[in-house]
C-alpha cells in the first residue's frame, strides 16, 4: 500500500521524565490530558507541526482530520501560574515584527507550547485514518512540543490513538513508517509491541519512501495489531463475567446455608 508524502510520519523519541519546568522565571505545573482535536485548535496545531515534521502538511489535510475516518488527538494543558517571582502572569504573545496585526498575534503557553481551543497549550498529537482497505488504518502523525519529551506523552498519545481505532472502528490492523536512520524511533516502536509489516517489503524495508528536502531516506514499515486489543478485552470481559457469576453463586449458597 503506497502513501502520499504528505501523510509522512516523523517519529520522536519520548520516556518519562519529571511534570515540573520552568519558563520565564515562572514555576509552570503540566498537567497533560488528552481529547480530541477541535477546529479552534488548528492555528496551534499548524503552529505545533511546523515545528515538529520537516513535511508541510496542506490545508486539504488539516480539513481532512475532521472527515469521516480520522481520529486526531491533541495533549493539552491549561497554563495555571502556580508560583512567579512576578507576582503573577499570564500566557505571552508573540509578534514577528511591531506591523503584525492582532490577527496575526501568537498566543503561547508554558515553554512556547501554542494556545488553542478554551486557551489550553497543544503540546502533543496523534493522528490517524482508516485506509481505502478498511480492515488497516495509518498513523498519520506523532509528535510532542520539544518542551514536553520525555515524559511518556507519545507513548500515552499513540496508546489512546489505538485505543480509539480499536472502539470506533472495523481495522484489524494499523501501519506507519518510520525513517530507517531514526534508530530510536525504531527501537520506541518495537517497545510499544510494533512489528515489521512483511508485505510492505523484506523485513518491512521500504526503500526510498521518504522525500525530504530533495534527499530520499529508506522507511521501514511496521505494524500493530488492534485485532488482538479487541481479543484481550473480550478475554477480560469473560474473565470478569466468570468470576461475578460465581461470586453471585456463593452469595446464594451460603444465604440457604
Amino acid at each position: 500500500m503506497s502513501h502520499s508524502e504528505s501523510e509522512q510520519l516523523v517519529s520522536l523519541d519520548d520516556v518519562e521524565a519529571g511534570i515540573v519546568n520552568e519558563h520565564s522565571g515562572r514555576v509552570w505545573r503540566d498537567d497533560v490530558r488528552f481529547r480530541n482535536l477541535e477546529p479552534d485548535d488548528l492555528p496551534a496545531l499548524q503552529e505545533l507541526q511546523r515545528g515538529l515534521f520537516p513535511v508541510r502538511y496542506n490545508d486539504s489535510f488539516y480539513t481532512r482530520l475532521f472527515s469521516q475516518g480520522h481520529y486526531t488527538l491533541v495533549g493539552v494543558t491549561t497554563p495555571r501560574n502556580v508560583e512567579s517571582a512576578h507576582g503573577g502572569g499570564t500566557p505571552r504573545q508573540r509578534c514577528s515584527d511591531a506591523s503584525t496585526s492582532a490577527s496575526e498575534v501568537t498566543h503561547e503557553g508554558p515553554n512556547g507550547a501554542p494556545l488553542g481551543a478554551r486557551g489550553e497549550a497543544i503540546v502533543a498529537v496523534a493522528s490517524a485514518r482508516v485506509t481505502t482497505d478498511w480492515r488497516i488504518a495509518y498513523i498519520m502523525t506523532l509528535g510532542v512540543h520539544e518542551s514536553y519529551r520525555r515524559r511518556g506523552l507519545g507513548a500515552q498519545a499513540l496508546q489512546l490513538c489505538l485505543e480509539q481505532l480499536r472502539d470506533h472502528t472495523s481495522c484489524m490492523v494499523a501501519q506507519l513508517h518510520v525513517k530507517c536512520l531514526n534508530t530510536a524511533a525504531v527501537a520506541f516502536y518495537n517497545g510499544l509491541g510494533w512489528i515489521a509489516d512483511e508485505a510492505e517489503g523484506r523485513g518491512g524495508l521500504c526503500s526510498n519512501h521518504y522525500l525530504i528536502d530533495g534527499v530520499r531516506y529508506d522507511a521501514l514499515a511496521l505494524k500493530y495489531d488492534i485485532a488482538r486489543m479487541r481479543r484481550a478485552i473480550a478475554k477480560n470481559t469473560e474473565r470478569a463475567s466468570y468470576y461475578t457469576t460465581l461470586f453471585e453463586w456463593g452469595e446464594r449458597v451460603c444465604t440457604i446455608l
